[in-house]
């Protein structure tokens, strides 16, 4: 447990275009890193609108993966680092676009082995490329 610690104070950091990823052994230890993430500030966004709003405002946030990636939330991810990231509002019909910024901002995913384990190989390989994992 101290070794996820160290890595959540690691990327807790704001000022970086990274996501971090942690992979869980199992529902029990997901919910102890859950636990540590929100004492060390993190706030839990459940969808894509609600993190595009964190993104917006700035802070620290952290999504649970319970299954499969929803298209906008991997479209966000894909798009976290560019330095643009446009999520489709589908009650106008629009894209909106906004531009983090990095120095207020820290991201993270939190997952079950058995969950990634069961993700298709291209939303696998997204998250293992946004950022640093810890694996337990």
């Amino acid at each position: 447990m101290e070794s996820v610690k160290t890595f959540i104070k690691f990327i807790a950091v704001p000022n970086t275009k990274e996501i971090g990823l942690v992979i869980a052994e199992d529902a029990a230890e997901l919910g102890d890193f859950e636990k540590t993430l929100k004492k060390n500030g993190f706030s839990e966004v459940g969808n894509a609108k609600a993190l595009f709003a964190g993104i917006a405002q700035g802070g620290k946030f952290y999504s649970v993966i319970g299954g499969d990636l929803p298209k906008d939330l991997y479209d966000m991810l894909a798009q976290y680092e560019t330095g643009q990231v446009e999520l489709f509002n589908q009650s106008d019909m629009t894209s909106d676009a906004i531009t983090p910024d990095y120095k207020n901002l820290s991201v993270m995913f939190l997952v079950a082995e058995k969950t990634f384990k069961g993700l298709p190989g291209a939303q696998r390989e997204m998250l293992l490329s946004i950022g640093p994992v810890y694996r337990s």
